[in-house]
């Protein structure tokens, strides 16, 4: 193992200022290319290069390479990998560093269409204020990604491309646990195809996010489109694998910075592709979409939280002891206007799966349904529970009534998104769920995800962790 290791003190830290790489695929300070690294404690900053040259290049024959407590400043590069470029089925190991002001696409870090059988691990790190794709996994790699308690912040994608924090390509599985997603944005400009800070674009991922946090996150486009634009995840014509547990989804937006979040402004677009999402013990609230047109609020499906539309047959949502939480309301600035739109817009030949779950508004004057859902090809309700005033909720077939759906004002609700223990009406509108039977029904829906819930002990337990003993409250949280 070759070991580089520098100092920092107060007043002094050893860096290595890279040079300006008139050729293509060049590294501006490093070129591993044999067995294992480790490099320690040192600054990385100052390369400027074209075309793929960037300022770490982890080369063929080389098997591991280790960064401890580096720090990554004011790289660029005109295509891919400004930091750091695997080129090879090497491990690449990150643990206490920092990436930021770094330009290009995998600005921080980039898995490039030669990385087989390669593996990124990053902990206890910090991403943030780079431009460009932070991470990137391209096409024709494949990857094992696992980021550990890692911050992206105030990360922004060039324009006319999303996946400010992550784009994801290639035959990958990445492994999102205790990370934050703060403060991205991504200017879509007139690409309709894209969208989310987290990019999705193949249909060979695998993602996973548990324990983590979205807050403050944008995607806009720079014109009204009459099509959908998903801020945290954004799939299409795409048959990815997305789980959630534990997370929460807050004060997001959807096209307000420039009013333009189109056709089904929402957090998590799912179009036109046999994809699978599925959640457990999360919470989403108070995330908004800006306003196209004041007179057609119809435009804004599932601006909250969900949309789906026009899914190929295969395609999967399932939302168990989860808690979507709307407003309802459309963000116009600073100010919320009085338009509103569904919290969940699910309008697909899919398979949805709602157990246990809470789907509600906390808007008094809706105009609209709360939830909405038409011709889905298979339809389960679990001892979940819809809230809306005035009996707003809306099911479009029959496949969608009847079930375990109530309607009712929200006086019982309170800051932490507890059910107050009653409802109106509505089949077991007084019950709590059987733990076991919830269990159950979510290895019945999908089986890969339970086994996934399973193996990360999150069972049985809500979003804090806390045990939900024999019967479950509905939604995120078990009520002491």
């Amino acid at each position: 193992e070759f070991t580089l290791e520098g100092t920092v003190t107060p007043t002094d830290t050893t860096t290595f200022l890279g040079r300006t790489n008139t050729e293509e695929d060049k590294a501006g300070v490093l070129w591993f290319n044999t067995d294992s690294y480790l490099i320690r404690n040192i600054k990385f900053t100052g390369t400027d290069g074209i075309d793929g040259s960037t300022a770490i290049c982890v080369n063929e024959n080389t098997k591991e390479v280790t960064f401890e407590n580096c720090w990554f400043r004011g790289n660029s590069t005109t295509a891919t990998g400004a930091s750091i470029a695997v080129w090879c089925g090497a491990v690449l190991n990150i643990k206490d560093c920092s990436f930021s002001d770094n330009y290009g696409y995998g600005s921080a870090i980039v898995l490039t269409d030669y990385a087989k059988n390669s593996v990124l691990n990053i902990t206890d790190s910090e991403i943030k204020s780079n431009i460009g794709n932070a991470i990137l996994t391209q096409g024709k790699s494949i990857a094992d990604v696992n980021a550990t308690r890692v911050v992206f912040k105030d990360n922004r994608s060039v324009t006319d491309d999303a996946g400010s924090a992550v784009y994801v390509q290639g035959e990958v599985t990445y492994n999102f646990t205790d990370c934050q997603f703060v403060g991205n944005t991504c200017d879509l400009g007139t690409n309709l195809g894209l969208g989310g800070i987290v990019a999705v674009d193949t249909d060979n991922a695998i993602i996973r996010f548990d324990g983590c946090l979205f807050e403050n996150n944008d995607c806009y486009r720079d014109e009204e489109k009459n099509v959908p634009l998903g801020t945290i995840i954004h799939l299409h014509d795409k048959q990815a694998t997305i789980y959630f547990n534990a997370c929460e989804i807050k004060n997001n937006t959807s096209g307000v910075v420039a009013g333009c979040g189109g056709k089904g402004g929402s957090m998590i677009v799912n179009r036109g592709g046999a994809a699978t999402i599925a959640m457990n013990n999360c919470s989403m609230h108070d995330n908004y979409t800006g306003r196209n047109n004041d007179e057609v609020p119809w435009i804004f499906f599932g601006h909250e939280s969900m949309y789906d539309s026009d899914l190929i047959e295969g395609a999967k949502f399932l939302l168990s002891n989860t808690s979507l939480i709307g407003c309802s309301q459309l963000k116009d600035g600073d100010s919320i206007n009085d338009l509103s739109g569904p919290v969940a817009f699910l309008y697909a030949d899919a398979e949805y799966y709602l157990l246990n779950s809470i789907v509600c508004s906390t808007y008094e004057s809706d105009n609209l349904p709360v939830a909405l859902s038409c011709y889905p090809h298979k339809y389960e309700s679990y001892y979940s529970k819809t809230s809306g005033v005035d009996d707003n909720v809306d099911w479009g077939s029959d496949e969608g009534s009847g079930h375990d759906y109530v309607a009712s004002d929200l006086s019982g609700w309170n800051g932490a998104y507890l059910w107050n223990g009653t409802f109106s009406s509505g089949t077991n509108k007084d019950q709590f769920a059987p733990t076991a039977g919830v269990n159950a029904k979510i290895q019945e829906a999908d089986a890969d995800f339970y086994a996934w819930l399973e193996e990360i002990g999150a069972l049985g337990k809500d979003i804090n962790g806390n045990n939900r003993g024999t019967t479950s409250w509905p939604g995120c949280y078990q009520a002491n």
